[in-house]
């Protein structure tokens, strides 16, 4: 089959969705299909990764952290292709995705939903309403599938996905990738993430504050990438982090493997979450990790691997994570959990499956 992928971002830009259409991109290719990506010009000018070409839109301004590609309907139409994926939410994709299918009807249109809108003022919430409320309706009615990576996230969006076209499947983790190194461990925690608000930093920075207290060499250990206009919340950080902040900046996997392992744990404080890469990246690694009780992750992952405190409760994570300092050992399982329920060839023929249906 020739297969196209179409995303806001892809290149230097490494969030979660660019890992799933790098990691599934090039499992497709490895089952022997043809593989495009069609993305912006932003965070990223390679016309080629991993071997599968990529079609960049000139993107003049963004607005919402949403990429407005003016020449997307244009490329979008001229391609050719057996499967259009298209992975949302991206208000403008939406509506392009839609005219494309209108106009190719043999083309058949899987669109993943990765996440919801964030809303984080008036204006941002008048777009999101727009969006939510026709926009993404237009594209759904007119899909062939849909994927989401849990049940009960798709149940907490704002807006139904037909049940007959809905299907669940999970992230992966390339488990080569990430694995136990058997190498000393650090005293310190790590977080793995953007430096956005809703991954919660600030919240697991002001824990360690009273960490610091009984454990004084106590660190926390960043790996992020420090995107958008979040100059403040950035500058934040690090004025309450004095002393005890270590940063990492736009790892490598084999740099983010090596953390993973020398840390004594990680914490995911998220406070909006469809399913969590990091969580899976972590296992394979056989560290303990402690997150927020959201619907997506709570449902993929098992209680037996992972440590789930409720939703924004800072005291919970303070207590769990002291508990875990006093016990810190490698979560004795996870590795193999991960490697059968997880491995990116194994989701890859899960998409392949949805494909050919």
């Amino acid at each position: 089959m020739k297969i196209v992928h179409v995303l806001a971002y892809y290149g230097d830009y490494k969030g979660g969705i660019q890992n799933y259409v790098k990691e599934l991109s090039r499992e497709q290719k490895k089952q022997g299909h043809e593989v495009k990506i069609i993305t912006s010009t932003r965070y990223g000018k390679e016309k080629e990764i991993d071997g599968i070409p990529i079609l960049r839109c000139w993107t003049p301004f963004v607005a919402f952290r949403v990429p407005f590609t003016i020449s997307l309907p244009f490329k979008l139409f001229i391609e050719k292709c057996d499967v259009l994926h298209v992975h949302l939410p991206l208000p403008w994709l939406d509506l392009n995705a839609s005219l494309k299918k209108i106009i190719h009807k043999k083309t058949k249109l899987v669109i993943t939903i990765h996440n919801d809108l964030q809303i984080n003022s008036l204006t941002s919430k008048i777009a999101g309403n727009i969006h939510n409320k026709f926009l993404i309706k237009s594209v759904l009615k007119r899909a062939d599938k849909v994927i989401t990576t849990t049940k009960e996230f798709a149940n907490s969006l704002p807006y139904k996905i037909p049940r007959n076209k809905h299907v669940v499947i999970p992230l992966g983790v390339d488990t080569k990738d990430f694995h136990n190194l058997n190498i000393q461990k650090k005293e310190q925690i790590l977080f793995v993430g953007r430096l956005i608000p809703e991954k919660g930093l600030h919240l697991l920075v002001d824990v360690m504050i009273k960490l610091r207290k009984d454990f004084p060499n106590l660190k926390l250990a960043i790996a992020y990438q420090k995107l958008y206009n979040y100059d403040n919340y950035y500058d934040l950080i690090k004025e309450k982090s004095k002393g005890f902040l270590i940063e990492h900046h736009n790892c490598n996997k084999v740099e983010l493997n090596k953390l993973y392992n020398e840390s004594l744990f990680v914490v995911l404080p998220s406070l909006q979450e469809s399913f969590g890469t990091v969580i899976l990246e972590a296992l394979a690694c056989g560290s303990k990790i402690v997150t927020f009780k959201l619907p997506g992750p709570f449902e993929a992952i098992s209680e037996k691997y992972v440590k789930f405190v409720k939703l924004n409760d800072s005291e919970e994570l303070l207590n769990q994570i002291r508990k875990l300092l006093k016990k810190s050992k490698k979560n004795k399982g996870s590795q193999k959990y991960v490697k059968v329920f997880f491995d990116w060839s194994k989701i890859a023929k899960s998409v392949e499956e949805v494909y050919k249906k």
